[in-house]
């Protein structure tokens, strides 16, 4: 990721009734820009230079327009460590078995409505997935 600073600095408004003399500047649409795409540019632009190299150098992060200009509107936003993605993706996965009820469904009923290949990939997957599970509570409650 590359930031271009125009240094003309910032676009000028098309001519229409009562703004005297044309721009000297390509409108947006003549370049091929959107007006969504100019405004998060604007916004990048924004960014101390050191703080948009430090973002790109880290090894840690990988930036990206929304990143980078979420942080503008909330510094704070910066310093919250980032949740590791496996870590929101067992938990949404948890909280969507219990959002959907499934601890009151009949766990018959459900396995039976699968298909053979389904039946087969659940009774390869259960017992590490409730390994895991279990392993995951008791090193919680170890740590404790």
């Amino acid at each position: 990721m590359q930031r271009q600073v125009r240094p003309n600095g910032p676009p000028q408004r098309a001519p229409g009734p009562g703004r005297g003399k044309a721009s000297p500047h390509a409108t947006l649409s003549e370049i091929g820009v959107t007006r969504d795409q100019s405004s998060k540019w604007q916004r990048l632009a924004q960014i101390p230079e050191a703080e948009f190299e430090a973002a790109l150098r880290d090894p840690d992060k990988k930036p990206s327009t929304a990143a980078l200009i979420r942080e503008i509107r909330d510094p704070a936003a910066s310093t919250v460590a980032r949740l590791p993605d496996d870590s929101l993706w067992l938990w949404g996965r948890l909280r969507d078995f219990e959002r959907d009820g499934y601890a009151s469904k009949d766990p018959v009923a459900v396995f039976s409505a699968m298909t053979d290949t389904m039946q087969a990939d659940v009774r390869r997957i259960a017992p590490t997935a409730i390994a895991f599970l279990s392993a995951m509570i008791e090193g919680a409650d170890d740590e404790a």
